[in-house]
């Protein structure tokens, strides 16, 4: 099984690498005031990434006993899902970007007995979060995993191109 989770949220070039607490810059993605260089930043982190070790890494996928590519998402890459403000439009854009690459592998490679599916872990606090563990909603990191865990378990070829949430509950497109 292949597990893509790696993602660029924000600008955090101010951050020092261990200052967890930082938030980074997020004005960069802001319509006005957009960074451009940022956007080739996440896009090759949050698509060109996934679809690289997808990519590469497919031969073992197609030769292991689970055949699974997970592709860990957010619910800022619905198109059709409520959206909140008009900020983080590179993240967003990349999420949305990475779901319909995904798809488009899961189709391709359905024919190999190879499941693909895009989660979304939901608004969970990671390590660079930690300057949102006051804000009510966010959920733990060993919840959601363990929730991912159950749903990947679950998840078959007839749910390939699937994008779901941690629990399985499908997500709006």
């Amino acid at each position: 099984m292949l597990i893509n989770n790696a993602g660029v949220y924000n600008d955090r070039r101010t951050c020092q690498g261990d200052d967890d607490a930082c938030p980074g810059d997020w004005t960069t993605q802001n319509f006005g005031k957009l960074e451009y260089a940022m956007l080739d930043t996440i896009l090759a982190v949050n698509v060109k990434g996934p679809l690289l070790v997808s990519e590469t890494l497919f031969q073992h996928v197609r030769a292991s006993r689970l055949k699974k590519i997970v592709a860990i998402s957010s619910s800022n890459g619905s198109l059709t899902g409520p959206q909140a403000g008009g900020g983080a439009i590179f993240y967003r854009s990349s999420k949305a970007a990475l779901n319909r690459a995904m798809q488009l592998v899961a189709a391709s490679v359905k024919g190999d007995g190879v499941t693909v599916v895009m989660l979304n872990p939901g608004p969970t606090l990671t390590e660079h979060q930690m300057y949102l563990k006051d804000f009510t909603g966010m959920l733990e990191t060993s919840f959601t995993v363990g929730h991912m865990i159950k749903t990947i378990d679950a998840v078959t070829i007839a749910d390939t191109g699937r994008f779901l949430r941690y629990d399985g509950v499908a997500e709006a497109w």
